[in-house]
């Protein structure tokens, strides 16, 4: 008798947790930065950002690593039974890193998700979990560049059509053939239009537009990334759409430079570009741009180091000078 109550008492006691656990409501309609809990340390999330439309919500994780070839939404069992159409593939985000657009039915709770190692050619199950009290707003912006994309609209004039998108310090600008020129305060969002539609540009559809000049040679202002990395002067020859970049660094750091990752580097020593001492002995570096307004991955090499590193230079359209030329 006394087991039978003790018995009643746990089931009831778990049915009052069960019925006090409420699954948080879905956000409003739009993009949110959220903290994931994984179950696995060799599954690590970086970055996860929430797109919420038409009552459905994707999760867009980044994890740290490159080991995972598809994700799905559902058990390592499923997964392997499941039809290839259905895994989800990585993309690569701005800086390489994989990404998977994730399918989710609620937060607050465990997620199961399957992973697929590239190495082993095998499925592991995961769990997930996404904290709503860790929400945020979250607008996405491209690096800076031009880039041409589609628009997605509920005016059927717009839907569909090609643009040209400028990412220019901290600000995007969208243009139509047609003069439509707009500022766009997030990628992959619906924002309002003329007060009554609304434009979207998904990020999926941006890809860098070719800046180039007419042939001739130019001086020209060179950007980057690092302070490590600085350029005193940069010139630029134009010829049949081909351009050729002479850069002339501020100190002598870097034996090498690649155009393309670090990783990339390391591997192809048919493409490393050796430092030239110019007649004052500082060091220049002669390149293939592959376009101007874009940034270019390079990859810079020390030799006292012994060690490649990630860098992004950018050069401004805006700042060429045809040489003999005097700036206005």
């Amino acid at each position: 008798m006394k087991k039978a109550k003790w018995l009643f008492f746990v089931c009831w006691l778990l049915a009052a947790i069960a019925g006090c656990a409420e699954t948080a409501p879905m956000p409003e309609e739009g993009l949110y930065t959220i903290g994931v809990q994984s179950s696995s340390r060799m599954f690590n999330i970086t970055k996860c950002v929430l797109q919420v439309r038409d009552g459905q919500m994707t999760a867009v994780i980044t994890l740290s690593g490159d080991g995972y070839g598809y994700v799905y939404a559902g058990t390592a069992q499923e997964a392997a039974d499941a039809p290839l159409d259905t895994w989800i593939p990585y993309v690569e985000d701005w800086g390489g890193a994989y990404t998977y657009a994730l399918p989710i039915r609620a937060l607050d709770e465990g997620i199961a998700v399957a992973a697929h190692s590239k190495r082993y050619e095998k499925w592991y199950d995961r769990t997930l979990v996404f904290h709503s009290s860790t929400l945020a707003p979250y607008d996405a912006m491209a690096p800076e560049g031009v880039y041409t994309g589609v628009i997605v609209s509920d005016e059927a004039a717009l839907d569909g059509r090609e643009c040209i998108l400028t990412a220019k310090e901290g600000e995007m600008t969208l243009e139509t053939s047609d003069g439509l020129r707009i500022g766009l305060a997030s990628l992959d969002k619906r924002l309002p239009l003329n007060g009554s539609g609304w434009i979207m540009v998904p990020t999926g559809s941006l890809k860098k537009r070719i800046v180039g000049a007419a042939d001739g040679v130019y001086r020209a202002e060179v950007t980057t990334d690092s302070s490590l990395l600085r350029f005193k002067s940069c010139m630029l020859r134009v010829k049949g759409g081909a351009m050729t970049a002479i850069l002339t660094a501020k100190n002598n750091n870097f034996d090498y430079l690649y155009v393309g990752t670090a990783a990339d580097a390391s591997k192809d020593e048919t493409g490393w570009i050796p430092a030239i001492p110019d007649v004052e002995g500082a060091y220049a570096y002669v390149l293939e741009i592959p376009s101007l307004d874009n940034e270019i991955r390079i990859a810079t090499h020390s030799g006292k180091k012994k060690m490649w590193y990630d860098r992004r230079i950018f050069i401004d359209s805006y700042s060429l000078i045809r040489e003999g030329e005097k700036r206005p």
